[in-house]
């Protein structure tokens, strides 16, 4: 079946498939999203800077391979998955890399300070 190609004033509605596995990603990604890597095996010249509200270590750290060498504040997936291990994601990768979900594992400093 053919048909007319729109004309410049109307838009297409024709979808094509999405092949080029962008939009796959982009699905994984998103279910990853609340998620942080915050792995102390991923970074270097980890100082600790101070505490959260309920006591949970805060570090300040470079990401190793990081070409800018940020330094960065935040939490070591190592600690939480000790305080609160539903707050630590562990990716099925050769190294059990663990991401942190910040809501989570900040929730109870959170509410101590309201």
């Amino acid at each position: 079946l053919l048909t007319d190609p729109p004309k410049e004033d109307q838009p297409s509605t024709e979808t094509k498939p999405d092949n080029s596995g962008w939009s796959m990603l982009g699905s994984v990604a998103s279910s990853l999203l609340p998620f942080a890597f915050s792995d102390e095996r991923l970074k270097e010249d980890i100082d600790e800077v101070g505490a959260l509200h309920d006591g949970t270590p805060v570090f300040s750290y470079r990401m190793i391979g990081d070409p800018i060498g940020r330094k960065q504040i935040g939490l070591m997936a190592q600690d939480i998955k000790k305080r609160r291990p539903d707050a630590v994601l562990t990716l099925p990768d050769e190294m059990g890399t663990m991401m942190v979900h910040y809501g989570r594992a900040t929730e109870l400093s959170r509410s101590m300070a309201i």
